[in-house]
């Protein structure tokens, strides 16, 4: 007759327990990677954004010094592009500092 060993019936009980607890681990380690992957790509277009709005502020600050010149020439065009580049300034340097809710855009980190 063959013996029963009751060592060799827990073994395989808690072989069984292992498994099922990788299996979860493992569940649980691939839902938190598409977490990840889901946050990076809302991160990434932040940063499009910011690298967008920082770009035109670049580009508005030498317009603004150009039209400063010209208006303080008296050249009387100047002051209008001077105020409308002031403002357009003043709006995406409100979107890094204070976000876009139209677009769901958070301020930008110090």
């Amino acid at each position: 007759m063959k013996k029963i060993n009751a060592g060799n019936l827990l073994a395989g009980a808690r072989s069984s327990t292992l498994i099922a607890a990788l299996f979860v681990v493992l569940i649980v380690s691939i839902v938190l990677l598409f977490a990840n992957f889901a946050y990076i790509n809302t991160q990434s277009g932040y940063d499009t954004e910011y690298i967008s709005h920082a770009g035109e502020l670049r580009v508005l600050s030498q317009r603004i010094a150009k039209d400063a010149n010209e208006a303080a020439a008296g050249t009387a065009p100047a002051f209008g592009l001077l105020r409308e580049a002031r403002n357009d300034f003043q709006q995406r340097w409100g979107y890094l500092t204070d976000g876009d809710a139209s677009t769901g855009l958070p301020p930008a980190p110090a």
